[in-house]
Order: structure tokens, then sequence, then C-alpha cells
């Protein structure tokens, strides 16, 4: 017993995951606030600009960040400079398809909104990446976690408007995005220059890490994208409200995981240490999510009833469903730090079509499970997820043979 408390306490992963704890209790507490302030309806705007701010946030890098988290580069002008780019022409690109289709419900200033979002999160995630590379946990999650602090603190602001928008609510994570990227920012300036230089094949690799992280960003997204589009956006702000208290603490042990694990495995080259690090943070995170779920069944219903009464409703099965979710994504945080860690490019191409394959999957099965409601669209999306678990599982087999 003491053993495995000892275990469980030196952990870089457990310490990374209370860290960004607090920085997900911040965004769940943002998100809390604004739908306590606005309409369900306007909160499920809020939840779909989010989805589509965190999918460009992710992309704009060109996966170029996980290169930089794997010691193979880092940060410079150049790249940033690409990254701005890259955001701005996403913001175009936005912009063309609500010309091309009618029915998207955007208007130009949440395009710019979007943008916004993209081109300081993108930024912020650079310097993120930096510091990960120099295990530098502390000050990676610093960058990482600001925007969250910054939302919650400019939505608990919006408490002194008479009747606050779904706009106002986006501006402030917009602005949340542009304190982390400040703060990367000033933490990059005032180090020495990054003398790392790009090794071959540096874009093909790129690409790789690209094309995974896009299915991985949709994946992620799908169940709020499914639900705006089939069930409305009452449904959306229902979803928001339960994934802020329920599924939220598992991805961010997914993402604790990844944080630490993935440049951990990359710097250690021994077979023999890359296992014994996954088998403890395999550990450390079986005992949180088996503790953590037990409290949610607990106490998540009792909270939402006493913070909105009868504005949302959570059942049992939705409660079960997002449970299973949160463990389904905990157990992708392992396989995707491992391939991001020791994966070769022709591994990361293959992890890479069977993810769009899983996303494929995902898609066809929520919508097609949308007559079952909320928890048939989380079903759905899960087939995705243990089908990206399962082709990742398999890969790192066949490389260790």
């Amino acid at each position: 017993m003491h053993v495995a408390l000892r275990k469980l306490l030196i952990s870089p992963s457990l310490y990374t995951t209370i860290f960004m704890a607090i920085g997900g209790v911040a965004l769940s507490g943002a998100n809390l606030i604004l739908a306590k302030l606005l309409s369900a309806e306007a909160f499920g705007n809020v939840v779909l600009f989010q989805a589509l701010a965190s999918v460009a946030i992710g992309l704009a890098p060109l996966g170029v960040d996980s290169l930089i988290v794997r010691g193979e580069i880092g940060v410079d002008r150049r790249i940033l400079s690409r990254t701005v780019i890259f955001a701005c022409a996403f913001t175009v690109l936005l912009w063309g398809a609500n010309l091309a289709f009618e029915n998207l419900p955007m208007e130009i200033d949440d395009i710019l909104l979007i943008g916004l979002a993209c081109l300081g999160g993108a930024i912020a995630k650079l310097f993120t990446a930096n510091e990960q590379s120099k295990e530098k946990f502390w000050m990676a999650q610093l960058i990482s976690q600001a925007p969250y602090f910054a939302f919650l603190i400019f939505s608990a602001l919006l408490i002194f408007f008479q009747s606050p928008t779904w706009q106002l609510g986006a501006l402030a994570f917009v602005l949340g995005q542009f304190i982390g990227a400040a703060l990367g920012y000033a933490v990059f300036a005032r180090n020495a220059p990054d003398t790392r230089t790009a090794l071959p094949g540096l874009w093909l690799r790129a690409v790789s890490f690209l094309g995974v992280l896009a299915s991985m960003l949709l994946l992620s997204q799908l169940e709020r994208l499914v639900i705006a589009g089939y069930l409305g956006l009452e449904a959306v702000a229902t979803f928001g409200v339960a994934a802020a208290l329920i599924l939220a603490p598992y991805r961010i042990l997914a993402a604790g995981i990844g944080f630490t694990l993935m440049p951990r495995l990359a710097a250690n080259p021994s077979k023999s240490i890359r296992r014994a690090l996954f088998r403890h943070e395999l550990f450390v995170a079986a005992i949180s999510s088996i503790l953590g779920g037990l409290i949610l069944v607990l106490l998540a219903p009792a909270v939402i009833s006493a913070i909105y009464q009868d504005k949302y409703t959570v059942s049992l099965i939705l409660l079960i469903s997002l449970i299973i979710a949160g463990l389904i994504r905990t157990a992708y945080g392992f396989v995707s730090a491992s391939m991001g860690g020791i994966g070769n490019t022709r591994m990361l191409h293959k992890f890479n079509l069977f993810g769009w394959l899983g996303t494929g999957v995902a898609a066809l099965a929520a919508v097609s499970m949308t007559s079952l409601g909320l928890p048939g669209v989380i079903a759905g999306v899960s087939l995705g997820w243990l089908i990206r678990i399962v082709a990742g599982l398999i890969l790192m087999r066949e490389s260790s043979t």
C-alpha cells in the first residue's frame, strides 16, 4: 500500500493533472457562469463557438508544436509567422464557406471572433510546447492554463451587464487566449535564443502529426457539432453544462498524461524505461479515474440541480454515458502520448489513416443514433475513440516486436 501510494504521489502526470485541474475548474466555472447568465440557446452558441475555435487553435501550428515537444526544433520567428498566416487564412476560408453555404448561422463578427481566438490560442500553444520540450512543465502549464483563468474572470464580469449576449461570452474566451499568448511571449523573450535546427523531413513529420491532430480535434468536438445540427442549440447547452462538470475531469486527466508522458518517452530511447513510464502513469490514471467516477455519480446531478433548478436536466443514463466516454478518452490519452513520443513517420502515417477512419465511423454512428438523444450521440462518438485506441495499440505492438 505504501509503495502504491508513493508511486501515485511522485508522478509528474499527477502534478501536471492537478495544475491542469485548476485550469479546468476555471474553464468549467466560466462556462457554468455563462450557462447561468445566458438563455439556453445563447449558451448553446457559446459552446458551439468554443468547439470551432478549439479546432482552429489546434490546427494553426500545422503540427509543428508536436515536433517542438519532441525536441526536434525550437520556436523561432519563422514558425510564429507561419502560424499567424495560417490563422488569418483559416478566417478567410471560414468567411468564404459562410458565403458559399447560406444556411451557416454565422455573421462576419462571429467569424472574426473565431479567427482572433485561433490567432491568440495557436501562439500560446507554440510557447507551451517550447517549455514542454525543455521539461519545464510548471511554466508550460502556466502558459497553457492562463487563458482559462482569464476566461473565468471576464465571464464573471458579465454579471454586471443587464442582458449579456453570447458574443460577449465568446469575446471573454478570445481575450483569454491573448492573455496566454502574451504570457508565453514574455517567457520566450526572456530566454536565450533557441539553437535547435530542423532535422531532414521536418515538414513531412509535421504533416503526419497534423493529420493525427486534425482528426482527433474533429472527433473531440464531434458531439457538439452533431448535437447542434440534429438536436438544436438547447441540447448543445445541456451537453455543455453536463460536459463541464462530468466529462471535463477526464479530459484534464488525459491531457495531463500527454503533457508529461510524450516528451519523457521521446527523451528515453530505452524500451524498458518506456515500459516503466507507461505502467506507472497507467496506475495513476486508473486510480484517479475510478475515484473520480464515483464522486461524479454521487455529486454531479445534485450540483446541476442546485445551480440551474429545471433549466438543465441530466438524466442517469446521460451521466453514465459521459463517465464511460471519459474513461475511454483517458485511455486514448495514453495511446496518443505514446504514439507521439515513440512513433516514427511510418507509424504516424498509419495512425493518421486509422484516426480518420475512426472519426468517419464516429460521425456516421453519432448521426444515426441521434434518435436516442444525447446518450446516443455520445455513444456513437465513443466508438471512434475506441477505433483509435485499438489501432494505436496494434501499431505499438508491431513496433516493439
